[in-house]
């Protein structure tokens, strides 16, 4: 079944012949069993996702914070540096 081949009208041909109504049925019920279980892996994966998908931009926000911060204390050492420079030339 999870081969891009399958033919889903071969299959049930197949099980129709070789399976008696009882074991079709538990063959159906079987199935549904397993797709419920994958529907549910399926959900846990894209929950899981996004949450790493939150905590990621919540990352990045902190960063951008941070950042923003540190822009204001580099622009302060820049004046700082050139109040220092000017000094030092009116010193020289």
């Amino acid at each position: 079944m999870d081969s891009p081949n399958f033919n889903a009208d071969q299959y049930l041909n197949k099980l129709t012949k070789q399976m008696t109504l009882g074991e079709l049925i538990m063959e159906n019920n079987k199935l549904f069993k397993e797709t419920k279980e994958l529907d549910g892996d399926l959900q846990t994966l894209v929950y899981e996702n996004y949450s790493k998908f939150i905590a990621a931009s919540d990352s990045i926000s902190g960063v951008r914070t941070s950042m923003d911060a540190l822009d204001d204390d580099l622009n302060d050492l820049q004046d700082s540096l050139a109040h220092v420079n000017t000094s030092f030339e009116a010193v020289d």
